[in-house]
């Protein structure tokens, strides 16, 4: 989040995805590790929830340098991975994409509900219990969505 402003006290973790994979991209991470003695992973957006249907769409533009674009992933998607993970910082985080009308509680629950039939993929997730832990309502949007949580 600090690219939003949201300063962190501990380092910075970047997750990278490529669309499609470059070929050689794995061995540039691996000599950027070594030259600044640092750790990268490299990740997908379906690594941790589904993505949502219109995630491209809603993937806010970064920058173009030359022939790579760069975007934000969909800010409704990683509030949910946040949510679901249930760190500290990753609340404080969802709380500020929050705070500062980044995302809405009511868009949350709509991605929720769209996402909710492809948890199947990721067997340590139970929906209910993502639900309960989020204080995600299955109610319709703008009743309440995150009731329970201090987000």
């Amino acid at each position: 989040m600090l690219l939003l402003g949201h300063p962190r006290s501990r380092r910075l973790t970047l997750i990278l995805s490529w669309i499609p994979n470059p070929r050689g991209v794995f061995d540039a991470i691996l000599k950027t590790e070594k030259r600044t003695e640092s750790k990268h992973r490299a990740c997908f957006t379906d690594d941790f929830l589904p993505p949502p249907p219109d995630w491209r769409e809603k993937s806010l533009p970064i920058q173009l340098a030359g022939d790579v674009a760069y975007f934000h992933y969909d800010f409704r998607a990683q509030a949910l991975a946040k949510i679901e993970r249930g760190h500290k910082q990753d609340l404080s985080d969802v709380s500020e994409l929050l705070r500062k009308s980044v995302v809405h509680k009511d868009e949350l629950l709509v991605v929720f509900q769209q996402i909710k039939s492809g948890l199947v993929r990721y067997p340590a997730i139970d929906p209910i219990s993502l639900s309960r832990s989020s204080g995600i309502s299955f109610r319709r949007p703008g009743h309440d969505a995150f009731r329970n949580r201090r987000v």
